[in-house]
């Protein structure tokens, strides 16, 4: 009995090894493959989808990089263009202020003309300083005459190497050789403590005859000072007549607002 059964089994072991045998060969598919198959096909579809999304992160982070690289160069660039652009203004700004002297400074050929900006300022109960930021380097020497915008400032009182200091016509410490634009009345403007507190200067030694009024403007003259003709210095804003020494005094409102200014043009002979 045993013996048939072990035969049995060896005529089926035989008989499935060929039939397996023959659906490989035929490129068939086996049944337990089928359900192999089905049952896998769920797992298939996981490391699929996880690994198209990995692919994906790689990729949208590797672009990210990408964006943010070029995002860098172009502000890095947009930097570079703001600072040319501020870089132009202020050249415009430095041409259009220079511009404001050219109507006087054509007819300064004899003069040189050094641009200055303010950067200090000492005042005391007797004199206010400017410090500007040239010097004996660019050529600037005591008593040369400041200007800005066309007005009269002050002179260079002292000079070092790439500073210089400057009074203000305020200050009584120079004169300015003025006339009036209206009449051609003329004199020397020259600060006084007594109106410097005002803000103010007087135009002094006046002809007792000269025909002056409130409301005239007063230039620089150009004789007897270091000052070119034709700068602006103030308005007369009262006129007061000396009895003794038969002359007439006017009191005058500088154009220059000595608080506010800040660029100035230094004037000096060749």
């Amino acid at each position: 009995m045993k013996d048939r059964f072990a035969k049995i089994m060896i005529l089926v072991a035989v008989f499935l090894a060929v039939f397996y045998s023959v659906i490989a060969a035929w490129g068939l598919v086996t049944p337990g493959q089928n359900i192999l198959g089905v049952a896998a096909t769920p797992f298939r579809w996981a490391f699929s989808f996880v690994g198209d999304t990995i692919d994906g992160f790689g990729d949208y982070f590797g672009e990210f990089d990408n964006l943010k690289r070029e995002n860098e160069a172009l502000s890095k660039r947009v930097a570079e263009l703001e600072a040319r652009q501020a870089h132009l203004e202020d050249l415009e700004g430095e041409n259009a202020w220079m511009r404001e002297f050219l109507g006087v400074s054509d007819e300064l050929g004899e003069y040189n003309m050094i641009s200055a900006h303010i950067v200090g300022r000492e005042s005391n109960s007797y004199m206010t300083l400017y410090t500007l930021n040239k010097g004996s380097l660019d050529g600037v020497e005591r008593d040369m005459a400041v200007v800005s915008e066309g007005c009269v400032v002050g002179r260079v009182e002292s000079v070092g190497l790439n500073w210089c200091k400057v009074s203000t016509i305020l200050e009584n410490s120079g004169s300015v050789g003025a006339l009036c634009a209206e009449s051609g009345a003329r004199g020397i403007v020259e600060g006084s403590l007594g109106l410097r507190g005002e803000g103010n200067c007087a135009m002094n030694y006046i002809n007792e005859f000269a025909d002056i009024e409130v409301g005239d403007k007063i230039i620089s003259s150009g004789e007897g000072s270091v000052y070119p003709y034709g700068f602006s210095i103030g308005t007369v804003v009262e006129k007061r007549f000396d009895e003794t020494a038969r002359t007439i005094t006017a009191i005058i409102k500088p154009d220059v607002d000595f608080d506010r200014v800040s660029r100035v043009m230094i004037v000096g002979r060749k």
